[in-house]
């Protein structure tokens, strides 16, 4: 059972103490969520931002220009950013790990050095959400 408003919080009597704590409860936990979700966007935002920026754009700047985030929501009610390339999609790996070089389906021998610009912006991204979520 609730009283009067006190100055920066609710009274309640024993009786109320239990429904007291649960609504406490239910907005802490909803404000932690709402918290989270904007900080898990603004680390995909952040990781996003630095794949657009670092992307090789020497040749045409599709690469760099076709990175997009979208929100996806697992079964379990959980919630994640997906970074990803809709211009190259199969260029992303080539230019992290590095390749073969072929010369008109002929394997030279050679490979084509890794250009590391995936995981330095997924930490970026993972280093946003922590400072978000400290704050």
């Amino acid at each position: 059972m609730r009283g009067k408003d006190m100055s920066n919080g609710v009274y309640v009597d024993a009786s109320g103490f239990g429904d007291a704590f649960e609504g406490i409860l239910d907005d802490f936990f909803e404000q932690c969520t709402i918290d989270t979700k904007k900080a898990v966007q603004k680390g995909g935002n952040a990781c996003k931002k630095q794949l657009q920026s670092t992307a090789d754009p020497r040749m045409t700047g599709k690469y760099a220009a076709g990175w997009r985030m979208r929100t996806e929501y697992d079964r379990f009610g959980g919630y994640y950013v997906r970074v990803y390339n809709v211009s190259k999609p199969s260029l992303t790996h080539l230019l992290e790990f590095g390749h073969e070089k072929w010369v008109h389906g002929v394997d030279t021998g050679e490979r084509v050095p890794a250009h590391r610009h995936i995981e330095p912006a997924y930490e970026t991204g993972a280093e946003t959400i922590m400072r978000e979520l400290g704050r």
